[in-house]
């Protein structure tokens, strides 16, 4: 789970650049409003809109990886109630008493 957990947040980081302009210029906006409605300078909020941003960025990326596994699980669960119906021959006991 931690290792997918970490392909999903490179996969968000990667989506989230400075090249994005319309990204960038929404996290500035939200930026100066956060540091409006706390009564902060203007730097300050920004630096709290991005740790925001990696905060959802990481428990985003923490649900998928969660999801990864459980569909994992699932497809093992399935494998082996499928191999269940057809046990092996040789492991029945044999009905002969040893005295």
């Amino acid at each position: 789970m931690a290792t997918r957990a970490g392909i999903h947040l490179a996969d968000y980081s990667n989506t989230v650049t400075t090249t994005n302009v319309a990204l960038t210029e929404q996290v500035g906006m939200l930026g100066t409003q956060m540091a409006t409605a706390a009564g902060m300078p203007p730097e300050q909020g920004s630096s709290l809109a991005l740790q925001q941003l990696y905060g959802i960025a990481v428990q985003t990326s923490t649900i998928e990886g969660i999801n990864d596994a459980f569909i994992v699980a699932t497809w093992i669960s399935i494998i082996g109630l499928f191999l269940s119906f057809f046990p092996a021959a040789g492991s029945l006991p044999s009905s002969k008493s040893q005295a």
